[in-house]
């Protein structure tokens, strides 16, 4: 699967594109234990002061996966979500979604405690991936003793696209609306995923494409 793989974030508030929307995304580089790995965070929380609590969130995340040990990727995925968690449950507060995405060179992986939706685009149109763990936010980091995140490889062959996003999309967008989308390409993709979710306070999603052969 030769080719960089390139992802394009999609944040919405209140109608409109977002220019800034830390901290309910961000994105940051983790070096150490082999390639660099980028990191790509979306983050939702109840609490009634949620960018204070997103942020706290991507604290604890950021300590943890700025610089890898030797162990695999899905350890310290796993390894920050628990961390993370810990400090939320610690601190008391409200829960927080937390949907990660790890890319490193042409490999991609998606962790989530979350209510996350993942679909796939190919030459067959649009499918649904369903992660391993299903995350639900009834079970969001900071709010009950133990987590468990949704773990999958997402794999993408030259061409193909994969849309990670808040499952709120489930309600607004069929299999058709989304294969529009995701054969838009990566630019014209997120403005027409933002178009349909223009009525959402906060909607977060991730385009991720590999290059054409």
């Amino acid at each position: 699967m030769p080719g960089t793989l390139q992802v394009t974030p999609v944040a919405v508030q209140f109608g409109s594109h977002a220019a800034d929307p830390a901290p309910f995304y961000t994105s940051f580089t983790g070096r150490g234990g082999g390639s660099p790995t980028r990191f790509h965070a979306l983050l939702a929380s109840d609490d009634p002061a949620p960018e204070a609590r997103c942020q706290e969130a991507l604290s604890a995340l950021r300590g943890r996966l700025a610089n890898l040990d030797r162990t695999s990727l899905t350890t310290a995925l796993n390894g920050a979500f628990q961390a993370c968690h810990q400090q939320l449950w610690a601190a008391g507060g409200g829960g927080v979604g937390l949907t990660v995405v790890a890319v490193r060179g042409d490999e991609a992986y998606l962790a989530a405690v979350a209510d996350v939706a993942v679909f796939q685009h190919d030459r067959a149109g649009v499918r649904r991936v369903r992660p391993a763990v299903p995350g639900t936010m009834a079970a969001a980091l900071g709010v009950l003793p133990e987590v468990t995140p949704a773990m999958e490889r997402l794999d993408l062959q030259p061409g193909e696209s994969v849309l990670v996003c808040d499952a709120a999309v489930t309600a607004v967008a069929n299999m058709d609306g989304l294969e529009a989308v995701l054969s838009a390409g990566p630019g014209a993709a997120a403005d027409r995923l933002a178009g349909l979710m223009s009525n959402a306070a906060l909607f977060l999603g991730l385009i991720i494409d590999t290059p054409a052969e």
